[in-house]
């Protein structure tokens, strides 16, 4: 189907503008541009008297969960890449737009307030995977699903980046009038780390707005327009038929062109340090260092660009993009294991060191979920390991019960009748071994440096290449391990890798990193 839609795409390249609007409509069924959007129409009404517009979808409903009068917004729609593991969507906006519902509902001093009147939502597509949804609702965002407005990849002016073809339902926000009074809506790599921007929904009401319908920050020094990346309107049916009406013929930059096409007369600016962008590697560093400094909001893709390495201030505004990534982390950890939701995607590790964080982007183990268990009944060699492991939140500790016998076929039971299928891998140390608290290399990474895709046991020796008693068993053997394993009276936890043979590997510099 998308093939057919590319070669039909080529052909609209030498038509009229209205012979476009007429050929997007009738052969992607993605927007009628002829007919005006109707807020009524066959939109749903809730009990409450609010119109939905035909095919929104809230959830919560809003019968479950009452609409605020103002919302935040972001939006995750486009071209995802299918995962064979649901619990592994390696997507960037899917992670991005976690780090905003925890920022904006959870950090303290940048969550919406109750008294604020305002919610916080993620604009999706049916399109957006289950388990990114799911993700988005156990942290309390709300989830407003909209048909997808799509423009062929082939009509637009790049192939480099074809999911800017997506960012035209970034436009059905604006059919949202007579749901919320006013939105603001932030791209996925415009981060409040300092700060919630509530407050902007005021501009809006300021005497002295140029247009008191949208407010907008300002683009780069040196360039008139306007940036969409962080912008407050109130949504209205005439606005959203004129904006849907000029997508065929403002295809530059996504939405933006559109946006700048119909707003450029008239908008209400925003204060720069709402939307502070993009750092270049041409800008001169005492500009980024005030920028940065004074900024509310920063602008980047921390995902992509290695240049926040190269200077101290760049480098402090990457480790604050860390921080709230593993501030998600630890809360969402906490949620699953207290709650039980192991259905749902947790943010990945992500280190300050923005090095050791793109090479872990490349690996296998990103998403790897690794369960520690310290074979001790001593409190204070347990709280070391619940320190090496609070680094990154990047394993969940977890002591053995008192139930259960600290020998090794005991513990192995416990790891395959309890842990199995909440871990990826299981870490058993055993009460000679100590954390390496000065290791700053997060043990996802670790493992994928000294591990083999077919490693499925790892025997820990230490320094002389002693064997320690520690081992990383992956979770798909354990019951292979104690169910085929001619010697399960044996103390020894490299004893019961013995049927593994090939899967197996004796790794002395996992000691030497992690351990001493």
């Amino acid at each position: 189907m998308r093939t057919t839609r590319r070669s039909l795409a080529l052909c609209t390249l030498i038509l009229s503008p209205l012979s476009l609007l007429s050929l997007l409509a009738a052969n992607y069924g993605v927007v009628n541009f002829h007919e005006s959007p109707k807020e009524g129409g066959k939109a749903t009404k809730p009990s409450s008297g609010i119109q939905i517009p035909d095919g929104y979808t809230f959830t919560p409903s809003i019968a479950e969960r009452p609409l605020a009068s103002n919302a935040i917004m972001t939006m995750c729609t486009g071209n995802f890449t299918p995962s064979a593991n649901p619990l592994e969507i390696d997507d960037d906006y899917c992670l991005q737009s976690m780090i905003h519902s925890y920022l904006l509902l959870h950090r303290e001093y940048t969550k919406i307030q109750p008294e604020d009147d305002a919610e916080y939502a993620i604009v999706v597509t049916d399109e957006t995977p289950r388990p990114c949804i799911k993700a988005f609702l156990l942290l309390g965002a709300r989830v407003i699903t909209v048909p997808l407005t799509e423009v062929p990849d082939s009509v637009y002016h790049t192939k480099k980046h074809p999911r800017y073809a997506y960012t035209f339902t970034k436009l059905r926000m604006w059919g949202l009038g007579g749901v919320y009074a006013k939105i603001m809506f932030h791209d996925s790599d415009v981060f409040f780390f300092r700060r919630s921007p509530v407050r902007l929904f005021d501009v809006l009401d300021d005497k002295a707005a140029v247009n008191p319908h949208f407010a907008v920050t300002p683009e780069l020094e040196g360039i008139p327009d306007f940036n969409a990346g962080l912008m407050i309107f109130r949504p209205n049916a005439t606005a959203y038929r004129a904006l849907l009406e000029l997508v065929p013929e403002n295809l530059h930059f996504g939405d933006q062109g559109v946006l700048v096409k119909y707003y450029r007369e008239s908008w209400t600016p925003l204060p720069r340090i709402w939307n502070m962008l993009h750092f270049y590697p041409f800008a001169s560093i005492w500009k980024l260092e005030n920028r940065i400094a004074a900024a509310l909001a920063l602008h980047h893709k921390f995902w992509l660009s290695s240049f926040t390495q190269n200077y101290p201030e760049t480098r402090k505004a990457f480790h604050l993009y860390s921080d709230a990534a593993v501030e998600l982390r630890r809360f969402q950890i906490q949620l699953i294991e207290s709650e039980g939701h192991w259905d749902v995607p947790v943010a990945p590790v992500i280190p300050r060191n923005s090095s050791l964080w793109f090479e872990l982007q490349k690996s296998r183990f990103k998403f790897t979920r690794v369960a520690l268990i310290p074979a001790s009944r001593h409190d204070s060699v347990v709280d070391e390991w619940k320190q090496m492991a609070y680094v990154y939140a990047q394993m969940s500790v977890i002591p053995v019960p008192l139930d259960v016998n600290l020998d090794t076929a005991s513990i192995l039971t416990f790891c395959a009748d309890a842990l199995h299928g909440s871990y990826d891998w299981i870490w058993i140390v055993g009460d000679t071994v100590r954390p390496n608290l000065g290791n700053t290399v997060p043990v996802q990474l670790t493992l994928d440096r000294w591990t083999t895709k077919t490693t499925r046991f790892i025997n820990v020796i230490d320094c002389s290449g002693a064997i320690t008693n520690s081992a990383f068993i992956h979770r798909g053997v354990l019951s292979r391990i104690l169910t085929h394993s001619n010697t399960t009276s044996s103390s020894k936890l490299s004893d019961y890798a013995s049927v593994l043979e090939s899967d197996t590997v004796n790794n002395m510099d996992l000691f030497q990193k992690l351990a001493r």
